[in-house]
């Protein structure tokens, strides 16, 4: 299980936290991301990139 996000300046824990893309990126048609969609992000410090992967929701298997 995965802790919760710890913001140092307000105190307050987090689940996930927010991203904002730049417009001009966000509008490009080969961006592959929505708003409000999950993403893992990691970060190359050799490379000095930014890796953005989407998250795949897991299915709980339980039918109603």
């Amino acid at each position: 299980q995965r802790k919760p996000a710890y913001d140092k300046r307000t105190g307050k824990k987090y689940e996930y936290h927010v991203i904002t893309i730049p417009r001009a990126i966000s509008e490009d048609s080969q961006y592959p991301f929505r708003v409000g969609e999950k993403v893992k992000i990691s970060i190359e410090p050799k490379g000095k990139r930014i890796v953005i992967v989407k998250v795949k929701e897991k299915s709980s298997g339980k039918k109603k």
